[in-house]
């Protein structure tokens, strides 16, 4: 699931991969979550039905 919310964000954003995860990793940082968290919102996807 993270893989596939880091692609995403590469293409939403326009950015490459390595700091689509970057943005990832940094939007879980400042939410004191972790990074499955922040993929679900990129997602879409409610914690529940992963």
């Amino acid at each position: 699931m993270v893989n596939r919310a880091i692609g995403v964000l590469a293409v939403r954003r326009g950015v490459s991969t390595t700091d689509a995860e970057a943005l990832l990793r940094a939007d879980a940082y400042a939410r004191g979550s972790s990074s499955a968290d922040a993929a679900r919102r990129v997602l879409g996807v409610d914690a529940g039905s992963s």
